[in-house]
């Protein structure tokens, strides 16, 4: 992660580990990512997305962190501040309070992304997609397997009301995500374990 933090300072660390979790602030003008074939998290054998600012205005990205699950999980809720459109990064459970949170910040929820497959990153996502008609955008094509085992999951970790889910698109390396007047890309990190 520290290496990631040198290399792309415009990235936003969405769910390495759940309380590893952070938001970089936007960069303090519209940017381009040049480089990313120097990103080293570790070979550790799972893959997670990373979002990275492609073009943002300095003041038109919001965040706010919520803690969701048992394991403390942060979920992320990122809105331009100039539309008040909004997307859920990693909504693992908890749904009345990520909905509180959408409510107290006043934005629509345009979307759901998700960075992998784990129940604590994506265990609400299909129960919101289909209670706001929402889009799920992410994770990588090679995370269908966790996607598909959430129900699973959900018994194995005493979650309750889990479905699985099946992105509306895959996401992949160089990919863009945009909500709002924010445009992210994707960077596929590889490194997070089972």
């Amino acid at each position: 992660i520290k290496a990631c933090k040198k290399e792309h300072k415009n990235t936003l660390l969405l769910s390495l580990q759940g309380r590893k979790s952070e938001v970089l602030s936007a960069p303090p003008k519209a940017v381009k990512l040049d480089d990313t074939k120097n990103l080293k998290i570790g070979p550790f054998g799972r893959s997670v997305i990373l979002f990275s600012f492609v073009s943002v205005n300095a003041m038109s990205l919001q965040y706010q962190i919520i803690p969701v699950t048992p394991f403390a999980q942060n979920c992320t809720l990122l809105w331009c501040d100039e539309t008040m459109q909004a997307a859920l990064v990693d909504p693992g459970g908890d749904l009345p309070r990520l909905l509180a949170a959408v409510q107290k910040n006043g934005v629509t929820l345009a979307k759901i992304l998700l960075t992998h497959g784990h129940i604590d990153h994506a265990g609400a996502a299909a129960e919101l997609a289909e209670q706001l008609a929402l889009p799920i955008e992410g994770p990588q094509q090679e995370d269908k397997f966790w996607l598909d085992g959430l129900e699973q999951q959900a018994q194995n970790y005493g979650f309750s009301g889990v479905r699985s889910c099946t992105p509306d698109r895959w996401l992949a390396q160089g990919d863009t995500v945009c909500f709002g007047q924010v445009e992210l890309a994707v960077l596929h990190c590889p490194g997070h374990t089972p």
